[in-house]
This record gives structure tokens, sequence and C-alpha cells, in this order.
């Protein structure tokens, strides 16, 4: 077979000829001087400070919102060698890395300070850190929460806590969505868009914010009156709408939230939606919403897994878990997630946002019928599509139906 090559072609393979010595030359003109190390490039340290593989924190500060939520700053904790704060964009959450009876396991808490606040600290007239910059958090005390009922009753001003860098996806996108953001709130829901509200009035977000406040009486409404402040300040981009389940009053909507309530308050048509809540409230309105002709991109949710208890008391399956050539079977209930029984029998396992989004928590599973609470219906089960089809799932959602065997070294 023969080639026919063009004067020019003759040239390029001149030129390629010639590539091997001048790199062998320039390797042997170059310095012996070690290079910097990694961390000494600028883009190295920005994304360093920006996402730290751990935050190490304390209490500064502790505030009783209602008789079961308490609002919790966090400062960096110097001694153990983090002195500044990750920055966050409002709309995400921390991970909070706890070790409780044994058992090593994490929770995702909602920002709800400012953003400006972990960078520059708070304002002089009411700063919870005394000058530092601050995260803040609100928690629930749960009668059956392992984790909430442990930070609600232990944590105190001076608690060492540990934490990630900021994560998620709840945050407002110029190319996504529509200037006008409609944010629904049941209750501790709010704690994200309380931070939105602080960067809309602070000028940290340019947007229009309206939050639509859902709850069962008027006793409940977390943040009534920082969040009508913000409003205030805001110059009209922020609006607050409050509505009631169970009680009538003077000043507050009644009924849950749907779309038609909601049409009242913004054009469905120019506005997109952020829905933070109890699930059977997001899965509700974000299926009345899509079916009121909404677009799927303009809607988005952050989910409390939970999986609802029926009638019948939950059978206990056994789960078999690999670990590289460890192998440990432990028992599982059908309304526990896998993660939450790995954690209790004592493995370390790296989560994020335990909703079934972030995919951190990501496992194969080897055997076994389970459960996959979907993130957000429209998404199904929130995992990619090479998970699904390598037989990966994520832990912190899914739930077995029989024994089943998960091997986490394969992720």
């Amino acid at each position: 077979m023969g080639f026919h090559i063009k004067p020019f072609g003759w040239m390029d393979l001149l030129t390629f000829t010639r590539l091997v010595p001048q790199r062998n030359a320039a390797i042997e003109a170059a310095s012996d001087e070690a290079l910097p190390h990694l961390e000494a490039y600028p883009v190295n340290t920005l994304a360093q400070a920006a996402h730290p593989p751990v935050q190490h924190l304390k209490v500064a500060n502790v505030e009783d919102i209602s008789p079961a939520v308490r609002r919790f700053t966090l400062v960096p904790d110097r001694e153990r060698g983090t002195h500044a704060l990750a920055p966050f964009r409002a709309g995400q959450y921390l991970s909070l890395r706890l070790s409780i009876g044994g058992s090593e396991t994490n929770r995702a808490y909602s920002l709800c300070s400012a953003p400006q606040a972990a960078i520059a600290g708070g304002e002089q007239a009411d700063d919870p850190a005394d000058g530092q910059p601050f995260y803040q958090i609100a928690v629930k005390r749960e009668d059956d929460g392992f984790v909430s009922k442990h930070v609600f009753d232990t944590f105190s001003v001076g608690t060492a806590v540990d934490a990630s860098a900021p994560a998620g996806h709840l945050c407002p996108s110029s190319i996504r969505d529509e200037r006008h953001i409609v944010c629904i709130a049941g209750g501790i829901g709010i704690t994200p868009f309380l931070s939105l509200a602080h960067a809309v009035a602070g000028g940290i977000e340019e947007f229009q914010l309206t939050i639509v406040c859902s709850n069962r009486t008027c006793s409940d409404a977390l943040f009534h009156d920082e969040l009508e402040h913000l409003a205030e300040r805001s110059n009209g981009r922020v609006r607050i709408v409050h509505t009631l389940t169970r009680e009538e009053k003077e000043g507050f909507r009644s009924g849950r939230v749907s779309a038609a309530m909601l049409s009242e308050v913004c054009d469905l048509a120019g506005s997109s939606f952020f829905i933070c809540g109890p699930n059977a409230m997001g899965s509700a309105l974000e299926a009345d919403l899509l079916a009121a002709g909404v677009p799927r991109r303009r809607v988005r949710r952050e989910t409390f897994t939970t999986v609802a208890r029926g009638n019948e008391e939950p059978r206990t399956h056994l789960l078999t878990v690999r670990v590289k050539h460890d192998v440990r079977t432990m028992p599982c209930r059908e309304d526990e997630s896998l993660l939450v029984a790995v954690e209790r029998d004592g493995i370390a396992f790296d989560a994020l946002c335990r909703s079934g989004s972030c995919g951190c928590c990501r496992a194969r599973l080897i055997a076994g019928e389970v459960h996959i609470e979907a993130a957000q219906e429209a998404d199904g089960d929130g995992r990619r599509a090479a998970d699904q089809a390598q037989g990966r799932v994520h832990l912190c959602c899914t739930y077995p139906r029989s024994d089943a065997e998960i091997d986490l070294t394969q992720r």
C-alpha cells in the first residue's frame, strides 16, 4: 500500500522528528531546583480554602428559638487548626461529623446565617460571635431523633464540632432560574430561606424573593420577627407570606400551600420555586406545580429523608457488609436506611446530604431487595444512569425489604 504525502506534509513530519530531541534538550537545560509544593500554587490555596476536607469549629452562642428549636453559632476553632471559614452560598448546608455512643455518624443542617458573615462576621449592633466570622444552623429536637437529641441536649458554648465544607445546590442560578424566586417552607424548612433573605437584603444576591411560610399555628412560625425585619430593609426585594393550616389569624393566610394559592402571590410562569419541608408537603406541592405547567427545571426541593411507618411493625432483616476483606453481618429494620445500620455497627462511612442527592454514600448492592426513597420524584431515585446500570445505591435513602448484601469498597 503506497502513501502520497503533500510537500507541506513532509515539513510536518520533519517537525515531529525534531520534537523528542527538543524535549530532551529542554529537560537537560532545566533547573535542578525542586518544584514548589502543590499548596504553594494560588489556585490550590484557593481550592483548599473553599473546599477544606474538614472544618474544626466550636459553638460560640446558643439561642432558643422555640421550646423545640435552637440556633447554634459556630466559629473557627483556631486551637485545632481552623483559622477561617469556607465561604458558602445561601441555600447550602453543613454536614456535622459526630460520635455518639460508639457510632460515627453525620447530619446535614442548612446554614441559616448571612453568607457574608462567614467572611466578615456579624453586624456591630447584634453580633453573636464577638466579631469573628461565623456560621449558624438551627436544630429541631425530635423525640425519636438519634442526632437531633444529642445536638440539642449536649451542644453548649465551647463545644468542639467537626464539619464538612458547605455543600448543596438549593441556590439560585441566573442561567437556570427566573428573576423571581418563590421559596415554600414547612416548619424548620425555613432555615435555608432565612439565609437567602439575608443574602438578598444584604445585596449578595440580586433577585426578587418571596418566602411562603407554612405552619400549623402562629406560635409555630419560626424566625417570624427576623424575617419581617429583613423584608423591611430589603427595599421591596424580600416579601414574606405566612399561611396556617390549623388556625385562623389576622394577617395570616389559611390553608395548605398549593399551586392555586401560589398563583395568588406570584406569576407561576415567571417564577422559580424552591421547596423545603416535610416530604409529604414537598411531594404534593411539587406534583401540583408540575401539573400547573411549571417547567421541571424551575422546581427544586430539599428533602428530609424518612420513610413513613405503616400500621404494621417494621420487619428486621440481616445486612451483610463487605469492606475489603472484612465481612460483617448486622440487623437493619425496614424503616431505617442501610447507612444507619452501617453507622450503628461502628463503620465510619462518608456521607453528606443524607437525602440521596450528593452521591457520597454510594455503594454496590450485591444481593437483596431494597426500596429507594426518591429524592425528587420527577428525577427518579436520584442515582446516575451508570450507578443504576452497575447496581450501585445511595445508602442514605435505601431501605431493606429482604436480607441484603452490600460492598463498601466498590463505590
